[in-house]
């Protein structure tokens, strides 16, 4: 079942949880009341996700990992205020 955050869940049900490229399937075993760390998940939803699904994550995690260098694209904040800095410095007409 596909959900919103607000529903009310019972123990039983079976709850979808879209993580592209990965849908993964989770049995609600247990209830809570308030918010819990995620290392309790396992005490309250089994892990039902069809083998099939993370078998797709394994491939996508052994095909499309790119190591990229930091700095190496878009420039940091700092970078940016800097040539910001720069050009306005350049541009100036008195």
């Amino acid at each position: 079942m596909q959900t919103k955050p607000s529903k009310d869940l019972k123990i039983g049900d079976v709850v979808t949880v879209k993580r592209p490229p990965v849908n993964y399937v989770y049995n609600v075993v247990g209830l809570i009341e308030n918010r819990q760390p995620a290392k309790n998940v396992p005490l309250y939803a089994e892990n039902i996700t069809p083998q099939e699904e993370l078998d797709m994550l394994k491939i996508q995690k052994s095909t499309l990992f790119v190591q990229r260098d930091k700095g190496a694209g878009r420039p940091t904040k700092k970078e940016r205020r800097d040539i910001e800095h720069f050009t306005d410095l350049g541009t100036e007409v008195s």
